[in-house]
């Protein structure tokens, strides 16, 4: 009895191992074709129209300017930069800085660039705080 119940559960194991060396075959021949890559983003405040900003090799201590976005595109393409997320850019700028990526980039890739509005702000004056009168 003891012989008949190894036979069968041989039998179940030598027929699970097949599967699993035919599935071990077919994941190897996917991982020649796969290969892990990393995604880069970066979130930077470019800081235009501001001031403090003293990334750019004039140390002005004005914020980024129009004239700089040759430069920032190239910052982010040297850094082999996926995503970059900037705050404070000015929407024509924007624009020429998906021009200036897309100029750098591999042949058949494209940047995408989304300008975002920043929320608006409103100025309180002392004269608008002033209580109601009947």
């Amino acid at each position: 009895m003891a012989n008949e119940i190894r036979g069968r559960v041989d039998r179940e194991l030598h027929g699970q191992a097949e599967v699993f060396t035919s599935a071990v075959g077919e994941l190897r021949a996917w991982e020649r074709t796969w290969s892990a890559r990393t995604l880069k983003m970066v979130n930077w405040n470019i800081q235009q129209g501001g001031g403090g900003n003293a990334v750019w090799p004039r140390n002005d201590g004005v914020g980024t300017e129009s004239k700089d976005i040759d430069g920032l595109a190239a910052r982010l393409m040297a850094g082999e930069v996926d995503i970059a997320t900037l705050q404070e850019m000015w929407k024509g700028d924007a624009e020429k800085l998906e021009k200036a990526l897309d100029e750098r980039a591999a042949p058949g890739e494209k940047w995408e660039v989304h300008f975002g509005k920043a929320s608006s702000t409103t100025s309180v004056t002392p004269s608008s705080c002033a209580p109601a009168t009947a």
